[in-house]
């Protein structure tokens, strides 16, 4: 009796072995696809903003015919509150990841600043004439140089994460699979 729980211990023990290890690596991947995600939230965040700079442009450029002025600055402001919700949803990767949000912080700071510009500059000098929209170009100019370099720095910082996750995730393998 003795003999049949020790040959069945020595058989199972590899399986024991083994499902510790997947549970590790299931923790790994976990860890790399939330990173992952968080990433690619930030490059989609980065694109959208850069999007809207460009709408922003064309508005100036085109917006004094009144047609194309309602249609580039709808653009415009679909192209703003889609940036609202990258920055929220960021907001939640960041945290599902124990990310540090001071990048998130500075990003939503100068959201508002430069919703604010915009929207003085419009009101203040218009898109009437290329005059006009060249003062309200003016204004705005560089308002949105930090929300780039911000984004720039956390999609560089999160891939550089994503790099030591994969790593890990490589190691994990590694180690259960030798």
């Amino acid at each position: 009796m003795k003999y049949r729980f020790l040959l069945l211990f020595l058989l199972l023990a590899p399986c024991l072995g083994h499902a510790n290890c997947l549970g590790q690596v299931k923790g790994t991947t976990l860890s790399l696809e939330e990173t992952v995600r968080a990433h690619n939230t930030a490059q989609q965040a980065l694109i959208t903003i850069r999007r809207n700079a460009q709408d922003w442009k064309n508005l100036l450029l085109r917006g004094n015919v009144e047609k194309d002025r309602q249609i580039l600055l709808k653009r415009f402001e679909e192209q703003s509150a889609n940036y609202e919700l990258q920055l929220k949803k960021l907001d939640t990767d960041l945290s599902a990841i124990g990310f540090s949000k001071d990048g998130l912080n500075i990003l939503n700071v100068e959201n508002k600043k430069l919703n604010s510009i915009y929207q003085d500059a419009l009101t203040k000098y218009g898109i009437d004439s290329l005059d006009a929209a060249s003062k309200a170009d003016r204004y705005a100019q560089g308002a949105d140089i930090k929300t780039f370099r911000t984004l720039e720095k956390l999609d560089s910082d999160l891939a550089v994460l994503t790099q030591e996750k994969f790593k890990e995730l490589n190691a994990s393998l590694n180690s259960c699979f030798k």
